[in-house]
């Protein structure tokens, strides 16, 4: 009777035991906030601001300020048209409710002269148009 009793409580102490350290770690949620500027210093609106661990993005209001969930570790993406995309990893350490990163965005293209496009494939084909006689209109010339 007592090996029996002492088997059942050998056996609850393993299973607690056991279930103790199967205990899901709950996953840290804090904010992450900042301002988004272009080289100049300008504020960057409707950049895109994308988490990948949570699979959420949100876009920087017209002031440049953007926030964001987050978790430790987790990769953030900035995007915008025009601008070179930037990635910022989360520290897995993080210990804090907010953190803050300001971003500033260099430009991805490059700025051209003005371009004139025509209907003529060369200049000496437009001249030839422009100074051909063109039809009259029978109506304009009655």
């Amino acid at each position: 009777m007592t090996r029996l009793l002492l088997t059942t409580i050998f056996l609850f102490l393993i299973l607690f035991i056991v279930t103790r350290g199967q205990a899901v770690q709950r996953e840290r949620f804090f904010q992450v906030s900042g301002i988004i500027t272009d080289e100049g210093n300008r504020a960057l609106s409707n950049v895109g601001v994308v988490s990948f661990r949570l699979k959420r993005g949100v876009l920087s209001e017209n002031t440049g300020i953007y926030s964001i969930t987050s978790t430790p570790g987790d990769t953030i993406l900035f995007k915008a048209l025009g601008f070179k995309k930037q990635i910022v990893i989360i520290p897995s350490s993080f210990e804090g409710r907010r953190f803050n990163v300001d971003i500033v965005l260099s430009m991805d293209t490059i700025p051209i002269e003005n371009v004139v496009v025509l209907p003529w494939k060369s200049y000496s084909e437009f001249i030839k148009d422009i100074t051909s006689p063109s039809p009259i209109d029978p109506e304009i010339e009655n």
